[in-house]
């Protein structure tokens, strides 16, 4: 939740925690920092890898949210055209 409250999953899309895959380290920004502490500050029992490793599964997962989000979008636009018809 930290991360989707900073950025939009079409923007973690472009980062990888290390840079791998053609993308932007994550590791080097002050952002990455930030959410560490952030997530210490309300989860003070979770270690560095604990959330190194939530954060690597949020970008994992971002690019399928993103088509997800477009394929909900477009149906809700499709469906508003469809009864806009009807009137």
């Amino acid at each position: 939740r930290t991360m989707l409250a900073v950025a939009s999953n079409a923007v973690w899309c472009g980062y990888s925690l290390h840079g791998k895959k053609q993308k932007a380290k994550l590791c080097n920004l002050k952002i990455f920092r930030l959410i560490k502490c952030a997530v210490k500050t309300s989860l003070p029992d979770s270690t560095d890898k604990d959330i190194e490793v939530q954060i690597m599964e949020v970008l994992k997962h971002a690019p399928q949210k993103v088509r997800r989000e477009v394929i909900a979008q477009h149906r809700a636009t499709q469906m508003e055209a469809h009864f806009s018809e009807e009137d």
